[in-house]
């Protein structure tokens, strides 16, 4: 039988997760790396700080879309952490889309072959890590309008009842 993930475990992990994101999108400040590192020496190293940088959000993406899989198979109820966690997840993309587009405008100011290799991969893994995290909110949006409910009455004793409840659904 398989595991399920409860409530308290999803959040925490996912607290995790976002925490740990936040301390990768501070420590990717490209252009100040780029300021620091660009005589030719340091151009490996800068190149191997934004492969991890890169390797290290794909792992993220992973984790947000292996936990939404997760929480889609067992129709989790969402509904009593919906809007914190996905407060949070806005926050979270809005500050992966910063470090995207900070690269994206460093990348015609890079000379250095693997440098540009780097910072076009990490670009790559910040639109997946944004991706996923869309995903993963709006998996919980869906689970938790599983457990929503209609406040239309749906019996009818008369055709006229019948016609009222016709006239609420539309």
């Amino acid at each position: 039988m398989p595991a399920t993930l409860a409530y308290g475990t999803v959040i925490d992990l996912t607290d995790r997760r976002i925490k740990t994101v936040n301390r990768q999108v501070q420590g990717a400040n490209i252009e100040g790396y780029l300021h620091r590192f660009l005589s030719s020496i340091h151009s490996g190293l800068l190149a191997r700080m934004m492969n991890l940088l890169s390797s290290k959000f794909t792992d993220d993406a992973i984790w947000f879309r292996g936990v939404s899989q997760k929480l889609w198979d067992e129709n989790a109820d969402m509904r009593s952490v919906s809007q914190d966690l996905i407060q949070r997840l806005e926050t979270i993309k809005e500050s992966v889309l910063l470090v995207r587009k900070q690269a994206l405008l460093d990348l015609p100011k890079v000379t250095n072959q693997s440098v540009k290799e780097a910072q076009s991969q990490l670009i790559i893994s910040t639109a997946e890590l944004f991706e996923s995290i869309e995903d993963f909110k709006w998996t919980i949006k869906e689970l938790e309008a599983n457990y929503g409910y209609a406040d239309v009455r749906m019996v009818a004793q008369s055709q006229e009842e019948l016609d009222k409840a016709f006239d609420d659904i539309q």
